[in-house]
């Protein structure tokens, strides 16, 4: 039981003590943050969501009764059976929609989107499976299905805790004392003069449990009007009797396989995390006791989402947490935790809960480092929070991260909390109050703050409680002049009584795009518009003048500055702005772009800002024929950023999904003696990424070639840690011809503009295929054709690569593979060997430079292969390139709904024009192919005036003499007289010195005499 309040009283008089000894604990510099075994997610646990069909979609949207049941597609079902499926739950359960409609929310109605939301989540599952794959894994597989939206594990977060003018002051002792005395700086104090809170705002704290029963919290706990409303939601859990919240996981080793234990009583009992986040938020304030809660009057909802015996510092059900506390009216959403997976899920729970009414407030985390991937913090419509020092003097706390999609900053070192003390044995609890740190505690100070702007303007939506926030937070980009904080700081600190007051035009960017005439995009060399859409709330604004600034050199805006007159509440707005990306633009970095705005006749602009990043310039799409794929400029095919499927929309053949998850151009070379791999593609820790672009891809119109696009990109192996000066030409090729249309060509000039030779060169692709049909996949090679290719075992389509010219590789991986190159006994074991990585288990290194160079190298004996999971290299080589040399390797890409359809369209790509324009394997100097034999070339110019070069190769090293003679056999020069290397050798013939007329050049070597006519004119 929970201990009484008189209890209670009696064990608040050691609070002095308790305060002092925790305060000095909160002191020590470590991180207690909570930690998550092993992987961020829940073993045998996914996420599916699922194409509903049409016909039961608009019966649900439609229907006022209960509907039937949300099927689970048997595709899924039949292929999970293999994996021990244990059970497939419905998120939302098949009531949903019809009590959404009876509105019975604190909310004014629901709107149509909030509807198609839930309806996903009535097709959105909780998979339970008993094998023990790997969840991310099966994932992969399972979003290849048909029918599949997406899948992924079931991430799991950590706290978020780091240790270590007038206005209405309340009567709690301990405010405005040390480590409580934020309230100034924050201007709280003068919005208390104006709004102290409201019983009707409720601030949901999603955490690892509160002590609701604490005498600083007890009378501000929130009642729930409709208890077991929850219920008609969720088909996975059993929600009854939730009087005042829930508790999603009070024990269940989950990481185990072990089914969560849940409650409806949301208590904190091993982590105070909660209930100190829930004492910033919302302590009863002005009650003679303890301390004071930012939104002062306003109820707290506890969701206990985490914080076990086994786990305390973990939250396992975020976004289920998400959607209890909006389907039951919470206004706000505090998130005191981070997680570094960008789950689809939660993105769907956020969303849900926006468009129902709850703002979502959550910390950036605590790394003292740039991120852009923590969430929930970074999805958007949430408010991100950072830190600043408990100094007051604008200063960013040392461990709160930071980005261009952070909010806005508050007090977050040494904030006073309540908290507790719990005895397992007795089952009883000892409040407390205690200082700590981090972006947790920050957080609840930016959800107390929107909860008094609720109160005070009841009928605002979630965005413009936001957007008010932001606007009207205080820039501390002075106080912190570091470049890495430049721009990554949000809008600054917040000002709670600005926010509270301020009756100015707020303005919530949306969205952009850069476009040309014709509605192409911006390339580089080029000008165009930049267009940003957003919306306006508050009163009739006067004239706000927007401006756009550009963050980069060579990226300018041409007209920083342009208005708009007597925008309308809630009126949407588009401004453009002319811009141009010059030629010299360096491509190894995203272009950014910085909107703001000011506001006429008002003394106080907002320090709010927009940060814009023009991804879409450093890829191209081909979309002509019956092939969608986009081309980055790095070296990369389908995705730049393979591991999020972004920037890109992957190899699409034609009314079928995605079935290229990677690809990347592969180069294995030895210079000077060492072997060196440069590639795009998949290492241990993400993608190598050792190419750099030099030129955007740009793709057009063929000028010689009707019904066809062609594509060109230009980069570098400069980015390589080992020095090389390789430089790479793509040219793109898509035909809308019958036999043809199912094809992309892909060229490839590699030149040497170095002083020193490449030997044993080696060009190869790497394609992670991911067909929408998991299971078996096989792979094929046709030896007469060049071709590598692959499907699944039961379905079309058919897709795969051949190389045009001579093939050095036809290599099919086993992407789960536990061989690894040091376990390897045998040639065959060694190109056995999987790509996969975990860092906990060494059988999974991923895709090491050795292997990469044996993929490269491996020959065709291991082109055959069935597995679930697969990827491919095909390559050509070896090639020498001297200096100043160039070749040029194709490769093409096709498909078919039948292998035979597929052949064919190999078969007339090999056959068209572009196939004749390749280079084989062998030795290249700056003016072709290194012969075999000893070759003296025609000189070059001829005729020439005084200078001439020639040419000539010699099979292996010996004495070399090449000399020039006149018509009447007398020699004018001798030019070599030596010994020389194998390879190609250039030397320059100077006839200033000679009349003009006809010479006879000559070389001797190995016994072997060659000449050519040479012809002088002055």
């Amino acid at each position: 039981m929970l201990p009484r309040l008189s209890q209670l009283f009696m064990q608040i008089r050691i609070l002095p003590y308790l305060i002092t000894l925790l305060v000095l604990l909160a002191a020590l510099p470590e991180y207690l943050e909570g930690q998550i075994p092993g992987r961020d997610y829940l073993p045998g646990r996914l996420i599916v969501k699922v194409e509903p069909e049409t016909e039961f979609y608009k019966a649900l949207l439609a229907a006022d009764d209960v509907p039937a049941k949300s099927p689970f597609p048997a595709n899924i079902k039949s292929f999970l059976h293999a994996y021990e499926l244990i059970s497939a739950t419905p998120v939302f359960s098949p009531a949903t929609l019809h009590e959404l409609k009876k509105s019975k929310t604190s909310h004014d109605g629901i709107s149509q989107k909030s509807l198609e939301i839930a309806h996903g989540l009535q097709h959105t599952f909780s998979i339970s499976f008993g094998s023990g794959i790997d969840p991310a894994s099966l994932a992969a597989e399972l979003k290849n299905l048909s029918g599949v939206i997406y899948a992924e594990p079931h991430y799991v977060h950590k706290t978020a805790e780091f240790e270590i003018m007038q206005g209405y002051v309340p009567n709690d002792p301990f405010i405005g004392a040390e480590n409580h005395n934020f309230f100034d700086y924050h201007n709280i104090y003068r919005a208390w003069a104006v709004q102290t809170g409201s019983p009707d705002v409720v601030i949901a704290i999603i955490d690892t449990g509160i002590f609701y029963d604490h005498p600083d919290l007890r009378d501000n706990l929130w009642r729930n009007p409709e208890p077991g409303r929850a219920n008609e939601f969720f088909d996975e859990f059993e929600i009854q009797n939730d009087t005042i919240g829930w508790n999603f996981w009070e024990a269940g080793d989950i990481f185990k396989g072990e089914d969560p234990e849940q409650n409806a009583n949301p208590v904190g009992n091993y982590s105070t995390h909660g209930t100190r986040v829930a004492g910033v938020a919302a302590a009863v304030t002005d009650n003679g006791l303890g301390m004071a809660g930012v939104g002062f009057n306003s109820r707290f909802m506890p969701i206990k989402a985490g914080g076990t015996k086994q786990y305390p510092g973990t939250i396992a059900f975020a976004y289920h947490a998400i959607l209890y506390a909006a389907i039951n009216g919470a206004d706000v959403i505090n998130c005191s935790f981070i997680g570094s997976g960008r789950s689809n899920f939660g993105r769907d729970a956020i969303a849900f809960a926006t468009e129902s009414g709850s703002l979502v407030v959550a910390a950036i985390g605590n790394n003292g480092t740039e991120t852009s991937g923590t969430y929930p913090a970074l999805f958007d419509d949430v408010l991100s929070v950072g830190a600043v020092t408990q100094q007051f003097n604008d200063k960013v706390a040392h461990f709160s991260n930071y980005s261009f999609k952070l909010d806005v900053l508050a007090v977050g070192q040494n904030v006073l909390g309540t908290t507790f003390q719990y005895d397992d044995l007795s089952h009883t609890w000892t409040p407390g109050y205690t200082a700590s740190s981090g972006t947790s505690l920050s957080t609840p100070i930016v959800s107390g703050l929107a909860a008094l702007i609720k109160a005070e303007h009841p009928d605002w939506p979630p965005q413009r409680i936001a957007s008010q926030i932001r606007s009207t937070a205080r820039s501390i980009q002075e106080a912190n002049p570091e470049q890495r904080y430049s721009d990554r700081l949000g809008s600054g600190v917040i000002d709670a009584w600005a926010a509270l007051t301020a009756d100015v035009p707020v303005i919530r960017f949306t969205g952009f795009d850069f476009k040309k005439d014709e509605l192409q995009k911006i390339n580089i060399g080029e000008s165009g518009t930049l267009f940003v859409e957003g919306v306006h709330f508050g009163s009739t604004s006067p004239e706000i003048r927007f401006r756009v600034e550009s963050l980069q050199s060579g990226t300018p805006v041409m007209q920083e500055y342009t208005s708009l007159d007597a925008l309308q509440p809630g009126e949407n707005f588009t401004v453009g702005f002319p811009v141009s990306i010059l030629e010299e633009f360096r491509l190894d970095a995203i272009p950014r772009f910085r909107v703001s705005y000011t506001i006429g006749g008002n003394t106080r602009d907002p320090d709010d800002f927009y940060i814009i990043e023009y991804e879409k310039l450093l890829y191209g799409v081909h979309d002509n024929n019956r092939i969608q794929v986009s081309i980055p400029s790095d070296g990369t095919i389908g995705f730049m950023n393979p591991d999020e499927q972004s920037v890109g929309l992957g190899f699409i053949p034609g009314n079928y999904e995605n079935v290229l998850a990677e690809a990347g151009f592969m180069i294995s070379g030895v210079i000077n003696g060492q072997r060196v791999i440069m590639n795009q593609v998949r290492d241990s820790t993400g993608i190598s990424r050792h190419f750099l672009p030099e030129k955007n891809m740009r793709i057009r119109p063929h000028p010689d070639i009707r019904n066809a696009l062609w594509g060109q990109a230009a980069f570098t192996t400069e980015k390589h840690p080992e020095p090389n000066d390789l430089r790479v030409e793509l040219e793109t090729l898509t035909i809308s011809r019958f036999n043809l249309d199912q094809s992309l060509f892909l060229t490839y000039r590699i030149s040497n503009p170095g002083d020193e030779t490449w030997k044993n060169l080696h060009f190869g692709l790497f394609n992670n295929w991911d067909s929408r049909d998991a299971g078996l996949h096989h792979t094929f090679f046709d030896d007469e054709l060049n071709l590598l290719y692959a499907r699944h075992q039961n379905s079309a389509p058919y897709f795969g690569v051949a190389n045009f010219g001579g093939i050095s590789s036809a290599l099919a991986i086993d992407n789960d593979s536990e061989m690894t190159l040091d376990r390897a006994s045998s040639r065959s074991d060694s190109l056995s060997f999987g790509i996969a990585y975990d860092e906990h288990d060494a059988h999974y290194d991923g895709f090491t430079d050795e292997e990469k160079h044996l993929a490269l190298t491996a020959g065709t004996s291991h082109a055959v292969l069935q597995a679930e999971n697969i990827s491919t290299v095909s390559s050509t080589g070896p090639f020498t390139l001297y200096p100043q040399s160039e070749i040029r390797i194709g490769f093409v890409y096709s498909w078919g709904t039948t292998a035979n359809q597929l052949k064919n369209q190999i078969e007339a790509a090999l056959g068209h024009a572009f196939a004749g324009q390749y280079d084989a394997p062998g030795e290249y100097s700056r003016t072709g192919r290194v012969s075999d034999d000893l070759t003296l070339y025609p000189n070059y110019p001829n005729p020439f005036n005084s200078r001439t070069n020639i040419r000539f190769d010699i099979p292996e090293a010996g004495h070399v003499r090449l000399s020039v003679y006149n018509l009447l056999g007398m020699r004018v020069a001798t030019l070599v007289d030596g010994v020389r290397e194998q390879g190609p050798h250039f030397v320059e013939f100077n006839g200033s010195g000679v009349a003009s007329g006809l010479y006879i050049v000559v070389l001797r070597a190995d016994g072997q005499v060659q000449s050519h006519t040479m012809k002088l004119v002055k």
